[in-house]
């Protein structure tokens, strides 16, 4: 299982959830490997922007901070 790179993060959430894994590679459109989500990254990310990310893009390629 992978992320996209436009993945929201609902959808990041969604396929962690489904797949059992606690972290799953992020992959650009052209199958370039841009990083790795974490469920600590998405607990990050909800502590800083609590109810406002569930439509926000994985965006990892854009965000190399993210990696």
């Amino acid at each position: 299982s992978y992320l996209s790179s436009d993945d929201t993060i609902r959808q990041a959430i969604e396929r962690m959830s489904a797949s059992g894994y606690t972290a799953l590679p992020i992959l650009a459109r052209d199958g370039s490997y841009c990083g790795t989500l974490s469920e600590g990254d998405l607990l990050s990310g909800v502590l800083r922007n609590p109810g406002g990310c569930s439509k926000e893009a994985v965006g990892i390629c854009q965000s190399p901070g993210l990696v």
